[in-house]
């Protein structure tokens, strides 16, 4: 870890956000503005700093990169390879446009739905061991703070659908992480 940022986002929004790169943690100075105790952003800066410790934004650039080379075989072999596919869907000639269309078309309805499943699932533990690691830094309280403030002036869903959650969010909502909180 090197450094910590505060963005201006001020400037064009009231979100508020924290993530961690590479090196760096970045923090929106509305979390200033949102936060009165500064405890509450401390905890949020631990939860971060988990993230780089246990190396989770490069974990996660290594998942992306096998998810786009394993696309970019599919697309691949269906250039090269899917004239018995194409002519399946009943089509008479082959076309690139085809291949690519029918494999995107195919693929966003049966792999990338398990792919994102696990990709989410994975993103998600990471998120519950960063709020464990701020819980374990004495942080827990002051975290379970931050969070409901933060979903509240964000204006996030507080309880969405579960199962849109789990295919199609990253990070778990607020009841679920404030649910494992209060295990810990």
């Amino acid at each position: 870890m090197k450094e910590i940022y505060v963005q201006k986002d001020s400037e064009y929004t009231e979100h508020s956000n924290a993530y961690a790169t590479f090196s760096d943690i970045f923090l929106s100075d509305n979390l200033f503005k949102h936060h009165e105790d500064p405890e509450e952003i401390l905890a949020i800066v631990c939860h971060e700093i988990c993230h780089d410790k246990y190396h989770h934004i490069l974990k996660g650039a290594i998942v992306d990169v096998c998810y786009m080379v394993l696309y970019g075989v599919g697309v691949s072999f269906m250039v090269q390879y899917g004239n018995p596919i194409v002519s399946s869907f009943g089509f008479t000639y082959n076309s690139t446009f085809i291949s690519l269309f029918l494999f995107h078309s195919i693929w966003i309805e049966i792999p990338d739905f398990f792919l994102r499943l696990g990709i989410n699932w994975n993103f998600r533990r990471n998120e519950y061991t960063a709020d464990k690691f701020a819980h374990e830094s004495n942080y827990g309280p002051q975290l379970r703070k931050a969070l409901i403030i933060m979903f509240v002036k964000n204006e996030d869903h507080l309880s969405p659908d579960y199962w849109h959650t789990l295919v199609n969010k990253d990070h778990p909502n607020l009841n679920q992480r404030i649910d494992a909180l209060d295990m810990l």
